[in-house]
């Protein structure tokens, strides 16, 4: 008998939790508008994980200048989850420039260009990287001048899980 009690009065408790939770629900559907339900924090979180997983990661993003008698450049580096990348490049000085993307470093395989870039001009390159367990990680971006004419370009470096998500 002692049992049959126990086991009723957990039941109560239950059903008590249960109807208190339901009550919650309803209060939180009819504050404010009606028919919106208020987003729980599990929710949230859970959002902000899904576009935390869509996102790109900007790597770098800076302008880099030459005095026209030699090439200048930054490196970046991508992961093998994040093997998309997005090498952006904007002319914001008076003279034309080339731009390319090599593995590596300096004297590395060209991976994309070389494009001259007019004053005043944008060009990106959208790549994907090696994934391979011993493939180099690591991209550089050479600009060149033309004709031995100084330049400033701003470079900004995207990488991401997939090429959606770099647009």
């Amino acid at each position: 008998m002692k049992k049959l009690f126990s086991l009723g009065m957990i039941f109560v408790l239950c059903f008590a939790m249960l109807a208190s939770a339901c009550a919650a629900s309803t209060a939180a559907e009819t504050e404010g508008d009606p028919g919106v339900v208020d987003v729980t924090i599990d929710e949230e979180l859970g959002r902000q994980l899904f576009e935390k997983q869509r996102s790109s990661k900007i790597v770098f993003s800076d302008t880099i200048s030459g005095s026209g008698n030699r090439s200048e450049g930054c490196d970046f580096e991508y992961t093998k989850t994040e093997c998309y990348y997005r090498v952006y490049v904007e002319n914001t000085g008076d003279a034309p420039f080339t731009i390319k993307v090599l593995k590596d470093d300096a004297s590395g395989a060209v991976q994309a260009g070389p494009v001259t870039v007019q004053p005043g001009d944008k060009h990106w390159f959208d790549k994907k990287g090696d994934t391979s367990m011993l493939g180099s990680k690591t991209r550089y971006v050479e600009i060149n001048p033309v004709k031995g004419q100084p330049f400033e370009a701003f470079v900004r470096v995207r990488i991401a899980s997939s090429n959606a998500d770099l647009s």
